[in-house]
């Protein structure tokens, strides 16, 4: 236990000295290897891959994965978006209300497989999915009207569930 607690300090000093050397070195040089913009992501990512690593490693409670999910997810999430075209990041903002529903997803996997856990992660996908493919279909159909986007994801969603209930109804006569 002691070990393993001065293994993660001096790692923990060996990257703040890395990330602190790396800084001065940008404000003298004018380099640019660590952006202030990229370290935002970092000092949410690295508390949440610890939460992994607290879990996978002694396999502690699995209720650590759910703010290593959430942490991880928004982590990389964020190092994304200050990493990218700005193309991309009009688009990653909706995928934000993934976090939860990775943590909470992780717990499911590895915990008792509570099914009740399904909801909020299902739910929480949802809404992501639907936020993503308004935002992804209001700029590639920009001749539509915005409002009736919408209306036509509710539509196909329904259809859809029609099908594959009809497909069900008929699996279960066949047997």
């Amino acid at each position: 236990m002691e070990k393993s607690r001065g293994t993660a300090r001096y790692i923990l000093a060996v990257v703040l000295i890395v990330l602190g050397g790396t800084g001065i070195l940008n404000q003298i040089f004018g380099w640019q290897l660590f952006r202030s913009i990229d370290l935002g992501g970092l000092f949410v990512l690295i508390p949440g891959l610890w939460f992994e690593y607290a879990y996978f490693s002694k396999h502690r409670s699995p209720k650590l994965l759910v703010p290593g999910g959430i942490l991880s997810t928004i982590g990389i999430l964020t190092l994304i978006e200050s990493n990218s075209i700005m193309l991309v990041r009009d688009y990653i903002d909706s995928l934000y209300i993934l976090a939860p529903a990775v943590g909470l997803f992780q717990l499911y996997l590895y915990d008792k497989k509570d099914k009740g856990l399904l909801i909020p992660v299902g739910i929480l996908t949802f809404i992501a999915l639907m936020d993503f493919i308004s935002e992804v279909m209001g700029t590639f159909f920009f001749f539509m009207d915005k409002s009736i986007i919408w209306p036509i994801i509710l539509l196909v969603i329904g259809v859809a569930l029609l099908i594959g209930r009809n497909e069900m109804n008929e699996e279960k006569k066949t047997l």
